[in-house]
């Protein structure tokens, strides 16, 4: 389910929103119940105690400051909460070990060098300790003798009376507030301890001088929270003077901020006017914006970098429970204390009395990217509104103006979708001509707004709805709709009151085929086959965009069966056959071709006349409108064997008569083989092709003049044959 709310107390069409901070107040770590619980969880269901100092990593890992817990905790980008420092129980142990099993007491500040080393304030040992990338902890300064500055020594052999908030340059040195010293101290980054603000005796009460001169000869009033501006400038809260002091890189002090008395005011206005309460720490964001927890004013404040002084969280009342989603200007909170800026913009406070971390996400300032357009309609089509918010909306709600303003919209009716960024009129009728309709995209922290949910309004508008025109027609002219099997068919379209078309797409038996083209030609039809053509247009009338034609329906006449018997034979010189026909199927009429070699050319049975040569004889019927078949019998006729007549005798004597003896030619025979044998069986002669001769000689010399025996063997159009006979050479 969608987590939005729609505000009803904004009526414009836009509204208009400017720049202020006011933002949404949520909770980032601690579930409101001081104790020690839920390392590997949530932070927002973990327990932490009395929260005091933050920072954050490269990584984007954000560090707390456990103060009664004496635990260093540590949340991750993805919101899980664990222990990197302490054991929970308060002590001065463990240099040298994992810093998990140490004993610390009250880590009220923390710094990270470049190299990922955590220094931090052990507040209530008054030392200075170092948590190395491997975890291993050791106390780096602190373990002077009381009374004793050290300055000018090892820190390690200083002396610290109340530290309270520790900062480091990007030179690796380090710089920690003393409220009690009334000064601040430098650890370079050789170990040595200096003071950079404050003298005086210690033990002397604070005072407040020296501006415009060197820091080190000034007097401070209880410094506390400090921060290093991205400039190389320190700031620090002189705190029981009420103003904000500045060091710069040559060591001179000046007063920035602060009307020097405690109080709270000032607010949008130049912060040198402004008054506040005691501030424990300070934090100076990448832009040079300063930030800090005013804890007796129950306020997070913010200085900008004109000097501008603005509260943006807290409403100047106190309470010590919370409430998540509220304005964070419009909240009470507890003691806000430390503040942390991630390079995203989101600003963290620790709140030592509600027992939390806060966090407030920078605002943002959505605007409609795609407005609706006004849209014109036919009577019964589909109409749609479309918006498009940048920041990605909680959710949009569409509102309709009918007749007596603008009213929400749930999906009724034909309208759906309008909870969506496009909204959908299913079928728009008449009575909906003249409508308006807008939509507001829902929001959470928008800047300048007074609540958490703000609604933009997109421009109205207005839907037209068109009157409803003559659909046009279109009618299928086919060439003919009685056709002879395999004819061909030449479809068009013929159209009225249809204009743009964009395309014709020919359908047979309820299947596309064709092309896109008003013509469609088909030589395969069917009996019964439908054609219809559906034509596309792009008309902005309100006739239909889609036309159906009407269908034609094609008569394909069955084609009848003819039977010929013989129809495929060879018969010999001068014979007659008898043609026996059969029709099957309906039929008109029917002739024979060529029908004067047909006796009875009226009858399915005529009879040939005697044949000299193959003939071809065809049987034509005509059935259906015009529509003809033919079926043709061939009759093949040839000379046969035994129709031949095989000479008796021959004289090869050299007259050019009757000189060799063969087969005559022009018959149809195949000759397998040729064979003459003399009286006694010898033979003498042998061939295998029809047009070889003998001359009466065997292998050169002449026979003798008597009686020979010939056998010839081959087949004709009547089969397989051989032939014997008597043969006289005369000489």
């Amino acid at each position: 389910m969608r987590r939005f709310i729609f505000l009803l107390l904004f009526s414009a069409s836009l509204l208009s929103l400017n720049n202020s901070t006011a933002q949404v107040l949520t909770t980032f770590a601690g579930n409101g119940v001081g104790g020690y619980s839920g390392d590997g969880g949530p932070a927002t269901s973990a327990q932490i105690y009395t929260p005091w100092g933050l920072m954050e990593d490269k990584n984007g890992n954000i560090y707390i400051g456990d103060d009664d817990n004496s635990l260093i905790r540590k949340v991750d980008p993805s919101g899980i909460i664990t222990t990197i420092a302490g054991n929970n129980i308060q002590g001065d142990t463990g240099d040298g070990g994992p810093a998990t099993q140490a004993e610390i007491a009250a880590p009220i500040s923390m710094c990270m060098d470049n190299s990922g080393n955590i220094y931090f304030i052990d507040g209530s040992n008054f030392l200075v300790r170092k948590i190395d990338k491997n975890g291993i902890i050791t106390t780096i300064a602190g373990k002077g003798a009381p009374n004793t500055l050290g300055d000018g020594g090892p820190a390690i052999n200083a002396k610290f009376e109340n530290p309270t908030q520790i900062c480091i340059d990007n030179a690796g040195n380090l710089y920690v507030t003393d409220v009690v010293q009334n000064r601040i101290r430098k650890i370079d980054t050789n170990g040595i301890i200096t003071t950079i603000a404050g003298s005086g005796s210690l033990g002397a009460p604070g005072g407040y001088s020296g501006d415009n001169g060197p820091a080190n000869s000034a007097t401070l009033n209880g410094p506390m929270g400090m921060a290093i501006a991205p400039s190389g400038d320190i700031y620090f809260a002189d705190a029981y003077n009420y103003v904000i002091r500045k060091i710069d890189k040559n060591g001179i002090i000046t007063t920035v901020y602060g009307k020097g008395t405690y109080g709270y005011s000032g607010d949008n206005g130049p912060a040198t006017a402004a008054q506040w309460n005691i501030i424990y720490a300070l934090f100076i964001d990448k832009n040079n914006n300063i930030y800090f927890g005013d804890p007796f004013n129950y306020a997070v404040r913010k200085i900008d970098v004109n000097g501008i002084i603005t509260t943006i969280a807290g409403n100047g009342t106190y309470s010590d429970t919370w409430n998540d989603q509220q304005m964070a200007n419009q909240t009470s909170l507890g003691q806000p204390t430390a503040v942390l800026v991630d390079n995203d913009g989101t600003i963290y406070f620790s709140d030592l009395i509600q027992q939390v971390i806060r966090e407030i996400k920078p605002c943002i300032n959505p605007h409609i990217i795609l407005q609706p357009d006004d849209t014109s309609v036919c009577v019964g089509r589909k109409a749609n509104f479309s918006i498009l918010g940048d920041s990605i909306p909680l959710g949009y709600q569409w509102e309709i103006d009918s007749v007596q303003g603008f009213m929400w919209m749930t999906d009724n009716g034909p309208y759906i979708n309008s909870d969506n960024n496009t909204l959908t009129i299913k079928n728009v009728t008449a009575t909906m001509n003249g409508y308006r309709f807008r939509c507001a995209a829902s929001y959470e922290n928008v800047c300048g707004a007074n609540s958490v949910y703000t609604n933009i309004f997109s421009q109205a508008a207005t839907l037209t709805v068109l009157p409803s025109s003559t659909n046009g027609t279109a009618i299928i002219n086919a060439s003919s709709n009685n056709i002879c099997a395999g004819s061909p068919v030449i479809f068009t379209t013929a159209t009225q009151n249809i204009q743009n078309i964009i395309s014709y797409q020919w359908q047979l038996n309820g299947i596309n085929t064709g092309s896109n083209n008003n013509t469609y030609v088909n030589n395969n039809l069917s009996n019964d086959d439908k054609v219809n053509c559906i034509i596309t247009t792009s008309s902005n009338t309100c006739a239909a965009p889609i036309i159906y034609s009407d269908t034609s329906i094609i008569n394909v006449a069955a084609t009848p069966s003819i039977t010929i018997y013989p129809s495929d034979t060879t018969v010999s010189t001068n014979s007659s056959v008898k043609l026996n026909a059969i029709i099957q199927g309906d039929y008109n009429s029917y002739e024979w071709d060529p029908a004067s070699a047909l006796s009875n050319a009226s009858s399915l049975q005529p009879e040939t006349s005697p044949l000299t040569a193959t003939a071809s004889f065809q049987l034509k019927v005509s059935y259906g409108n015009n529509c003809q078949t033919i079926k043709t019998a061939i009759i093949n006729v040839k000379t046969l064997i035994k129709e031949l007549y095989i000479p008796n005798s021959f004289t090869p004597n050299g007259d050019g008569i009757n000189d060799v003896f063969r087969i005559p030619p022009g018959i149809e025979f195949n000759l397998t083989l040729l064979t003459i044998y003399d009286k006694w069986g010898n033979k003498v002669f042998s061939t295998n092709d029809i047009n070889t001769t003998w001359d009466g000689t065997y292998k050169g010399s002449q026979c003798n003049a008597g009686n020979y025996v010939y056998v010839i063997s081959g087949s004709d159009g009547n089969g397989k044959k051989v032939l014997k006979g008597n043969l006289l050479l005369i000489r």
